[in-house]
């Protein structure tokens, strides 16, 4: 059968047609293959963010194998210039990312807190003079309650472009007490003082709750103005705050108890006034008189 050259292309790409729509209802099914492995995976986190993530990647894959697909059968079957349209909608997607910078920022910071995970819900986090706990990571924001009890609102955009400290994941909590005793202290009852610290912090009821990895510290640190002042470092673990409060409380009333029953007292702001008959000043009020 002899046809026209004419005839021939049209023919071709009216069968062609019939591949490119099977080949794109393939394509597009296949888009649930991915979304089940997805949803496998994401169901083996603990966030509920990546959860929200996988509807979003079907629907965009969806609708990437459509626009492919129409673009596609447009060129080849109906023999469309499509270089204007490509155009075209560079433009309005650049339009459309100028005008909704914001909001993308906002995802792209949701999907930068699901990948690095800097922090997950039910963590308790430092963020922007806000310390709370995260109870929700949305696409847009993320809702911290605060330790007063107030829900704040952040965008994602902002708490990936900041610095967020994640309390809940220390190791330890790090105590530094620093103790004052008076001046009138001789120094061995300051070096007394510094062993009852030693003593105190090797209690198996002080010592049971100190992380292994940092050994507590006793040191006679400073000549202050009003005090000699002894410092005390140690580090509770796990870092959980209540019991850290009470280990505290603990560490506080033997300490107290331990040196009341040694006599050695605590300062607290004072001014010493010295009289001219004390025998330590004679020989300066003797040499001002005879000038």
């Amino acid at each position: 059968l002899s046809v026209s050259a004419g005839l021939q292309t049209f023919v071709g790409r009216k069968v062609l047609l019939p591949y490119i729509v099977s080949l794109g209802w393939l394509l597009y099914n296949l888009t649930e293959v991915i979304t089940l492995a997805l949803t496998r995976l994401t169901a083996r986190t603990e966030s509920k963010l990546d959860d929200q993530v996988v509807p979003i990647i079907r629907k965009a894959l969806r609708i990437f194998v459509i626009v492919v697909s129409a673009l596609f059968t447009a060129e080849n079957v109906f023999g469309t210039d499509i270089s204007a349209w490509l155009a075209g909608l560079g433009i309005v997607g650049l339009a459309l990312s100028l005008a909704a910078q914001d909001s993308v920022k906002n995802v792209f910071g949701s999907i930068t807190v699901l990948f690095d995970r800097p922090f997950q819900v039910g963590d308790r986090i430092q963020f922007d003079g806000y310390d709370g706990v995260v109870e929700e990571i949305g696409f847009r924001s993320m809702r911290i309650r605060t330790l007063a009890g107030e829900l704040v609102t952040i965008p994602n955009s902002k708490v990936v472009d900041g610095s967020v400290m994640n309390i809940s994941r220390r190791r330890a909590i790090r105590r530094i007490v620093d103790i004052a005793i008076t001046y009138d202290t001789p120094p061995d009852k300051v070096r007394r003082a510094l062993d009852i610290l030693r003593e105190i912090l090797a209690d198996p009821r002080i010592a049971s709750a100190l992380d292994p990895a940092n050994p507590p510290q006793v040191f006679f640190t400073d000549l202050s103005a009003y005090s000699l002042n002894l410092r005390v470092w140690y580090w509770f673990a796990p870092a959980d705050w209540w019991p850290y409060v009470a280990h505290a409380e603990r560490f506080n009333l033997m300490l107290l108890e331990r040196f009341n029953a040694e006599g050695i007292d605590f300062a607290f702001p004072t001014q010493t006034l010295h009289l001219a008959s004390d025998p330590k000043r004679r020989l300066a009020v003797e040499s001002a008189a005879r000038s």
